[in-house]
């Protein structure tokens, strides 16, 4: 769980998108989806960004229009 639920939990209004996108984004859904392909098997090894983290950026980045 993330160090900053609390401060989430405080700013982000209950009925907000973003806590939908939260939880059909969840990781343990994503990651059980994506388990056997191969390039996201080895992520961990290469050192690259997690890509959950780099999916709910780039969501963000379109939503929000960053």
């Amino acid at each position: 769980m993330s160090p900053y639920i609390k401060l989430y939990n405080i700013l982000i209004p209950k009925d907000h998108e973003l806590r939908l996108i939260l939880e059909l984004t969840g990781s343990e859904s994503v990651y059980e989806e994506l388990k056997d392909n191969l390039l996201f098997s080895r992520w961990s090894e290469w050192k690259t960004i997690d890509p959950i983290r780099m999916f709910k950026f780039l969501l963000l980045n379109i939503l929000l229009k960053i």
